[in-house]
């Protein structure tokens, strides 16, 4: 038996939604050393188990990745076992892991030698954002540079996109071995589907003086403060994200108690506070945070009814392997 490990993603913010330069999306996102995926595979009939902890449009993504798999490498018949799965449509990028986790799985099983771009295409996934599919392969902080703007004529979710290349790594960081990143989930609202592309269509285009700067707050503010150990820039910066481009529009469409939440978090001396892709997820960075200042969390948290999902290391390794 394989057993293959994949971690989640916090997505920092997506970069070019108004035709601003000549690449459109773009973004950046820290790895996560928790919450993993985790998918077993053994010689068998081809199976597929464990379905049932996904929604319909995951379970039927899952499906169509191993079919266009099977279809281009004489993979062994396998019996794959999803055993656990993050929390889904929250900001942690839980699809894109478990379907590449369970594309390498196979190709491990079946002793086939696939590059790492060749799966990411198999895939599927890394339409809007290519945080995810390199952050699965390599941990870290990543920062892809999006895709070209001739290849597509609006605005739309990663699940809603076709034709594709896989956005190009621009810069991959170390996180810093001191941060934590507190997990915290409102109650808010989960984009997904036709809800999700609702959103895409009624806030995009963003105004191009935006975009640009969007741009230098991650290239300048955030992107430094990570290769620094530098919290304090880091708090500015991600404040400063979240009150311009699509990253206001994200938080600003979120339910009332996302809101609340994160104008309270933001008040916490020195700590970096952001909504993790459209949301509700919120995540609090901390350098080697004390008892004291990690028990004054839980308890704004759980006075606000919200759920502390834990506090992680970021993780600067990809995927794992055991067995």
């Amino acid at each position: 038996m394989i057993v293959v490990r994949a971690y989640p993603r916090l997505h920092v913010g997506l970069v070019d939604l108004g035709n601003a330069t000549s690449r459109r999306y773009g973004g950046a996102g820290f790895m996560l050393d928790c919450l993993p995926v985790e998918v077993t595979i053994e010689a068998g009939s081809h199976a597929v188990r464990g379905l049932a902890l996904l929604d319909r449009r995951s379970q039927a993504d899952v499906m169509e990745a191993i079919k266009r798999q099977r279809r281009a490498f004489p993979v062994k018949p396998t019996r794959i076992s999803i055993r656990c799965v993050p929390p889904q449509h929250i900001g942690l990028g839980s699809k894109t892991a478990l379907i590449l986790a369970v594309l390498k799985a196979c190709a491990l099983s079946s002793q086939l030698q696939i590059s790492s771009k060749h799966l990411q295409m198999l895939s599927g996934r890394g339409g809007t954002s290519g945080v995810g599919i390199h952050g699965f392969f390599k941990g870290g902080f990543v920062i892809d540079a999006g895709h070209r703007s001739d290849l597509g004529t609006h605005f739309a979710p990663s699940a809603f996109q076709r034709g594709f290349e896989i956005p190009p790594l621009l810069s991959r960081i170390t996180v810093p071995a001191g941060w934590r990143f507190a997990l915290i989930l409102p109650k808010g609202r989960r984009y997904s589907g036709a809800r999700e592309m609702k959103f895409f269509r009624e806030n995009t285009p963003v105004p191009k003086f935006e975009v640009k700067e969007t741009m230098a707050i991650l290239h300048h503010g955030i992107a430094p403060a990570v290769l620094e150990d530098d919290i304090s820039t880091l708090r500015i910066a991600l404040r400063e994200m979240h009150r311009c481009g699509f990253k206001r529009r994200e938080l600003r469409g979120q339910a009332p108690p996302v809101r609340r939440l994160f104008d309270k978090l933001e008040k916490i001396p020195d700590c970096a506070v952001g909504l993790s892709s459209m949301g509700p997820l919120l995540y609090v960075v901390m350098k080697e945070p004390t008892e004291e200042v990690l028990d004054g969390l839980a308890a704004i948290v759980q006075k606000e009814g919200a759920s502390l999902l834990g506090v992680c290391a970021g993780r600067n390794r990809g995927y794992e392997v055991l067995g």
